[in-house]
């Protein structure tokens, strides 16, 4: 895993995307979140690591969203759900 290349052909690329995609612009530790009282410390999510990074996605926006997506390290990324 993780060493698959992206294929242009088989992404969404209309200019309405039939899900709004999820901006990721701030990022928070999940232990502060969860401190903070941002999120339940049982709320479902969905982990994937990114440039070496670990982002955690809550499940209930990813159900809404299906499409999540930012910049990590200078490099942009996408999760689909």
């Amino acid at each position: 895993m993780g060493t698959e290349k992206f294929d242009p052909a088989l992404a969404n690329l209309k200019d309405h995307p039939a899900f709004e995609p999820f901006q990721a612009t701030r990022y928070l530790l999940l232990t502060e979140a969860i401190e903070q009282g941002r999120i339940e410390s049982l709320e479902p999510v969905l982990h994937a690591k990114i440039q070496g990074e670990s982002v955690v996605l809550l499940t209930r926006q990813m159900t809404y969203h299906h499409v999540a997506q930012g910049v990590i390290g200078g490099k942009p990324w996408m999760v689909s759900f």
